[in-house]
């Protein structure tokens, strides 16, 4: 028997009829059986953990792909505003020039009646409906400011 436990118990290979009896009562068959179940053991600890990271990376990728959306989102939102700030102010602009062109032209016609002779009914309606739009026009100014 003492031959048994230098044998090739590997029941793969062919031990023949002999050797196979020599190493179930060996033990060699039992020990091999037992090694491999706690390699089989070990494997499944192994499978079992790497899931569990595989479970926690695939959650962490969920999130930040949530988050990635997320400010995605807001940088557009953001983009967005500073676009209609941006035409807020060109239109404002426009605006602003065109009430000061006005308001020049508004200057040269009064300029114009003052060094005209005295007035007469006619130069004095108009001299009152230019003080008037200059004034509407210097509040539209203001309030486009």
């Amino acid at each position: 028997m003492a031959g048994c436990a230098t044998q090739n118990c590997n029941p793969a290979s062919d031990p023949g009829f002999i050797g196979a009896i020599g190493c179930n009562v060996g033990g060699a068959y039992g020990e091999r059986v037992t090694q491999q179940g706690s390699e089989l053991d070990q494997a499944r600890e192994r499978k079992r953990r790497l899931a569990d990271e595989l479970a926690r990376t695939e959650a962490e990728k969920k999130g930040a792909e949530k988050e990635r959306f997320r400010k995605e989102q807001e940088l557009a939102d953001l983009q967005r505003q500073t676009s209609t700030i941006r035409d807020r102010m060109t239109k404002s602009k426009k605006k602003k020039a065109d009430l000061n062109k006005r308001i020049a032209s508004v200057q040269k016609e009064i300029e114009r009646f003052r060094k005209t002779p005295p007035p007469d009914q006619e130069s004095i309606k108009t001299r009152d409906r230019l003080r008037k739009e200059l004034t509407d026009l210097e509040k539209a100014l203001e309030s486009a400011q």
